[in-house]
């Protein structure tokens, strides 16, 4: 797709979601009409909007900041996931050096 640049320019508009490009183009200079696809803001529709995030320069805005949770959330797994493993390289250790008796 093009995206208007000034009132008589376009320029092509390089991002693409399935071959097809995030510029709409529609309506050129309307504030109430989208110019680009669902995720993608500002000039050439280059930026991502809040809570968008894309994987290189030139990949689509995709809806993923917010699938892992709050900062919380977050937080609790990492503790959980450390405990665990920390957990099960100790009974480890202990059954590698022969120890007979309940490590616990």
């Amino acid at each position: 797709g093009l995206q208007p640049r000034a009132r008589a320019m376009v320029t092509p508009c390089s991002v693409e979601i399935d071959e097809v490009s995030v510029c709409l183009g529609n309506a050129a200079f309307q504030e109430d009409v989208p110019q680009c696809a669902e995720g993608h803001i500002n000039l050439l529709c280059g930026a991502c909007e809040d809570g968008y995030a894309r994987d290189s320069s030139r990949g689509a805005c995709v809806h993923r900041c917010d699938q892992f949770g709050s900062v919380y959330e977050s937080l609790i797994r990492l503790f959980l996931v450390n405990v665990g493993s920390t957990c099960v390289a100790y009974v480890a250790t202990f059954m590698v050096l022969g120890g007979g008796a309940n490590p616990f």
